[in-house]
């Protein structure tokens, strides 16, 4: 994997998204486990990048370095879930569809509120009616095709 398909982490990225991403990101990088840490925080701005640049160095440079690193920022986002979430929210609710066929609009829909179950625990937003419900409205279906 090329460095510029390093995960970036800024104030505006979800953090549990950008924790996935590094996962995948560790299985394909030709970096190996002592420059991870470093290759993911020179890819950071922000808040983020500030908190990283102050844990020590040889720690970033050891094996487990960006295990540490994750460790590290669990506590400056792990405190606010409720941000993940509203964001995850905003998203689902915000989308509507454009030019996409229905099959690709259902599965952004589905993938969307897949997200939203994930952050509240598997426990469901919406019941079945109000879900389709949302799906038809922001389908963007014409009158007639709604009939």
């Amino acid at each position: 994997m090329p460095d510029r398909d390093i995960p970036i982490l800024n104030d505006e990225t979800d953090y549990s998204t950008w924790k996935k991403k590094v996962a995948i990101w560790k299985i394909g990088t030709s970096a190996t486990p002592k420059q991870q840490a470093s290759k993911l925080i020179m890819n950071m701005s922000g808040k983020p990048q500030e908190v990283s640049i102050n844990l020590p160095i040889d720690e970033l440079g050891e094996k487990d370095g960006v295990d540490k690193l994750i460790a590290e920022l669990d506590k400056l986002y792990q405190k606010d879930t409720t941000q993940s979430l509203f964001k995850a929210i905003e998203s689902f609710e915000s989308y509507r569809r454009k030019e996409e066929d229905i099959d690709t609009y259902i599965m952004e829909f589905q993938r969307r509120y897949k997200t939203l179950i994930q952050l509240r625990d598997n426990e469901a937003l919406y019941d079945d009616v109000i879900l389709a419900f949302r799906l038809l409205n922001q389908a963007n279906l014409t009158a007639r095709t709604l009939r």
